[in-house]
């Protein structure tokens, strides 16, 4: 199972998390990041074979993105486009093959039953043919419209963050949300392997994971990613 961390978003341990995951999507400038922020993870990823990808959010630096946005479908598009466009530019510069795009925050939960909202995003992603990946949430309706556009929806799944019972996250204001054990993590992404996660209530989902995401600004993200890497991760591809 691939594991992955957003990345270039201001937490300073991306040096320590690139060494043990096998893919990472780049903030570029919607919720937070520039050219510099860019390139350095885009540097530090080539060095270690780690696959790159966009994370472009909602246009709201002030929110870090975490907050839903009404915008008009110009503005959004055009958004999302420029932040893309920015990506690709500093990839180009690199020399680093685009893998996927993946959206962030409240924009990634938007998009997971949002079926407009999806077509005008995957209408701005089809203007860059190179990449034809989404990083998308595991077992929402999103997976089929990806499909749709003649585009790969790679099934995502969180192993450091609480699920509700219809298999989508637990919002991050509430307690218990965010998981602070390695023990937590630990079981979420076994459970995940075998194809099932346990909502906060204990009710069993089935869910199709194709990659995990720690996130980068978790507590103890890089401990818990380097731990994965040698108790599950690895020892799933012996």
């Amino acid at each position: 199972m691939d594991l992955n961390c957003d990345l270039g978003e201001g937490t300073g341990n991306d040096h320590m998390l690139m060494p043990y995951i096998s893919s990472c999507s780049i903030a570029c400038g919607g919720h937070i990041g520039d050219t510099l922020t860019i390139q350095q993870a885009l540097l530090e990823a080539k060095k270690h074979g780690v696959k790159v990808g966009a994370h472009p959010s909602y246009p709201d630096r002030k929110n870090f993105g975490r907050h839903s946005l009404a915008l008009p479908t110009k503005t959004f598009q055009d958004s999302i486009r420029s932040q893309l466009a920015h990506f690709k530019k500093v990839l180009t510069a690199v020399e680093v093959p685009w893998n996927h795009i993946k959206p962030h925050g409240a924009l990634y939960n938007d998009m997971a039953n949002n079926q407009t909202l999806t077509n005008e995003f995957i209408a701005v992603v089809l203007d860059f043919p190179e990449v034809k990946s989404i990083y998308c949430m595991a077992g929402q309706p999103l997976v089929s419209w990806i499909k749709d556009f003649g585009l790969i929806p790679i099934e995502e799944a969180f192993g450091d963050r609480a699920y509700k019972s219809d298999g989508r996250l637990l919002s991050r204001t509430l307690p218990k949300a965010v998981f602070n054990h390695f023990e937590q993590v630990e079981k979420q992404v076994k459970n995940l392997q075998s194809g099932y996660v346990y909502s906060q209530l204990g009710d069993k989902i089935p869910l199709h994971a194709q990659t995990v995401c720690i996130h980068s600004d978790t507590p103890q993200a890089a401990t818990f990613v380097k731990q994965l890497h040698h108790s599950v991760i690895k020892q799933d591809h012996v």
